[in-house]
């Protein structure tokens, strides 16, 4: 009886090492994914941030063609204003004729 019972104690810590084992092994499975997730997490950022600094880039772009295109729309009121007058002027001189000719 006390053999058996030897042979089940053995069995029994034989199986704790093993486990424990196990436990060790899938714990160093884990720390490197927790480091190799934590290296991507950083890089994501650092791309996230640059991202956020040509959003920003752009922006300010956008606003500079903004401006230019609402100088461009004046400057193109003017002009047709001007076109305007002086082909108002002409035909107060009599260059166009307006009406039928005969």
């Amino acid at each position: 009886m006390l053999w058996v019972f030897i042979g089940i104690t053995l069995g029994a810590i034989v199986f704790v090492i093993q486990i424990w084992m196990k436990h060790l092994s899938e714990a160093r499975g884990i720390e490197a994914q927790i480091r190799d997730l934590e290296e991507e997490k950083h890089s994501l950022m650092q791309e996230w941030k640059s991202q956020q600094a040509g959003t920003q880039e752009a922006n300010a772009r956008f606003e500079e063609v903004r401006g230019a295109i609402a100088i461009l729309n004046a400057t193109a009121a003017d002009l047709q204003a001007q076109i305007g007058r002086k082909t108002s002027t002409k035909e107060r001189r009599g260059k166009y004729r307006v009406g039928p000719t005969l």
